[in-house]
């Protein structure tokens, strides 16, 4: 999977306005906990909040919900801020140098 250039992040916002009225949003990120047997010799690595082991999937996707970036293979025990801050998508996303757009109020 490709990681989106300036253009396609540019587009990406422009969607994101046009069907949710929301500026200058790039994406929508969650994490997915994936039900897995446990790895031998493992320990608690993959056991999660929810009680069982797990694998977590982290995607990142436009307004109209397709995938644009994804990661996987994070432990369970993990949350989705932790593997956010841990992810190449997080220096994918900060390296995107889009114009800063002049701020304005959002219309409900």
């Amino acid at each position: 999977m490709q990681v989106p250039n300036r253009k396609h992040w540019k587009s990406i916002a422009q969607r994101f306005e046009t069907l949710w009225n929301l500026p200058n949003c790039i994406g929508a990120i969650d994490g997915q906990h994936v039900r897995i047997e446990k790895f031998a010799n493992s320990g608690s690595f993959n056991f999660n909040y929810k009680l069982y082991h797990s694998t977590v999937l982290l995607a990142c996707c436009d307004a109209d919900g397709l995938f644009t970036m994804i990661e996987t293979s994070y432990t369970g025990r993990n949350n989705d801020g932790g593997i956010f801050k841990a992810s190449a998508m997080k220096y994918w996303i900060q390296s995107v140098e889009l114009d800063n757009p002049t701020p304005r109020t959002i219309n409900l």
